[in-house]
């Protein structure tokens, strides 16, 4: 990992720990972007997972996952923009073809 070949262990662990104990959407209220969610926090846990093969980033990234599935449940079957977590109620932007953040996952 970068992190530890650049003699940053301590941080590297630091930052490891913080997610591992504290990093969950549970309590989360309020609209969330999907597309955001997938590549910000999906894409970066997946790549950490890459680099650094340890499961728990796997494990961090299926529970985002999950909590986004919801929003895929479309009569489309592409997916809404918007979840919101706390309920698994999921929508599109009313402002949809204004907001550079209603992209097709």
């Amino acid at each position: 990992m970068v992190l530890e070949n650049a003699s940053l262990e301590t941080k590297y662990e630091e930052g490891r720990d913080w997610i591992k104990h504290n990093f969950t959407l549970d309590g989360i209220s309020g609209w969330l972007s999907v597309f955001e969610m997938n590549v910000r926090l999906v894409g970066s846990l997946l790549t950490v997972y890459a680099f650094a093969g340890d499961d728990m980033y796997e494990e961090k990234a299926q529970e985002v996952v999950d909590k986004l599935l919801p929003a895929f449940r479309s009569p489309m079957g592409i997916p809404y923009s918007l979840i919101h977590v706390e309920s698994r109620n999921s929508k599109n932007d009313i402002d949809c073809d204004k907001s550079c953040d209603c992209n097709i996952s």
